[in-house]
């Protein structure tokens, strides 16, 4: 099997636009453009370039936010990843934040960099913030096509999505299989949507078993 699972809030007990945009104080800013998506007075995309403007993550935050990842991984993913990994499966990340930060996350989980699918973005020499070229990851849909891809580079393979939100789901319809999680942050929709949930290792270990 391959194995993904989203990073923010499933791998972690952590939000990457609240602490960055804390850390860059741009918080309230942040908080209104997120606004304005919940209401559809904006749109995903439109939104999520105007955040990352307003963050302009450095080389040196990204470092930061991988290091703060690994403070709040979940307590018990290290060792079942690696568990997962000697019974034969592949696993990764995906994400549609910043593989910098993710690529830290995967390092310390021993995943491997070429399983991981996350945001690209470019800096200048010293490490400033200037842009993020063209990418799937960078719209909405982002995940959902990059599912697609692993299914098409695959077809063999049975592959598998973890994740807690939203979008995590509907992205996960492009796998074989999706389960929704609730390890650090309840999603009531997804909840009550999906044919799989799980607030625990050991659910998850009897679903994926």
């Amino acid at each position: 099997m391959l194995i993904f699972f989203d990073l923010d809030s499933t791998l972690c007990a952590l939000e990457w636009c609240d602490w960055l945009a804390t850390r860059q104080w741009v918080g309230k800013h942040v908080a209104q453009l997120t606004k304005e998506t919940m209401d559809g007075t904006r749109s995903f995309d439109e939104v999520f370039i105007s955040k990352t403007q307003l963050i302009s993550p450095s080389r040196e935050d990204l470092k930061d936010l991988g290091e703060e990842y690994i403070r709040y991984l979940t307590p018990w993913i290290t060792e079942y990843i690696q568990e997962l990994q000697k019974a034969g499966h592949t696993v990764g990340i995906l994400s549609q934040w910043y593989r910098a930060a993710a690529g830290i996350v995967a390092t310390h989980l021993g995943i491997y960099e070429r399983d991981v699918h996350a945001l690209i973005f470019d800096h200048a020499p010293d490490g400033a913030y200037i842009w993020f070229p063209e990418q799937a990851l960078k719209y909405e849909n982002g995940k959902v096509v990059t599912l697609r891809e692993i299914k098409k580079r695959f077809p063999e393979e049975k592959v598998v999505f973890i994740g807690d939100s939203l979008g995590d789901m509907l992205a996960g319809q492009q796998a074989d299989l999706f389960i929704g999680c609730w390890f650090h942050v309840v999603r009531e929709r997804v909840q009550k949507e999906v044919k799989y949930f799980v607030t625990s290792i050991e659910e998850l270990k009897n679903i994926l078993s």
